[in-house]
């Protein structure tokens, strides 16, 4: 499992070149940028014109491989530059306080802002 900051832009950021990969995207609860996420079929810039899903750090929303499916991860920030928190991993098991394994990035997304 790894864990990094990259800082996007305006421009679509690739984040996650492997198309199966499992992740999970959030902003700092401090920015107050908007992102937006996308997964599109190739590591090749996607369109300007492709839409993806908005995050809102105020309201703690984050992302993963079972919300946004197959692709490559891609993502821009609306205003300016930010850095956001962004976790991959690939067959890894996930322990947690609760005492339960999971590989599901929805299991993660449910235990960190459930």
């Amino acid at each position: 499992m790894a864990t990094t900051n990259p800082t996007i832009s305006d421009a679509w950021t690739l984040l996650v070149t492997d198309t199966g990969q499992d992740f999970f995207l959030s902003l700092p609860f401090e920015t107050p940028h908007r992102v937006e996420v996308a997964t599109w079929g190739s590591a090749e810039a996607p369109p300007s014109t492709l839409t993806g899903h908005l995050l809102n750090a105020a309201k703690r929303e984050s992302v993963n491989r079972s919300l946004l499916g197959d692709g490559c991860l891609f993502a821009r920030c609306l205003s300016g530059s930010t850095a956001v928190v962004l976790n991959t991993w690939t067959n890894f098991l996930l322990l947690f306080d609760a005492g339960l394994w999971a590989t599901s990035a929805t299991w993660l997304t449910d235990r960190t802002w459930g």
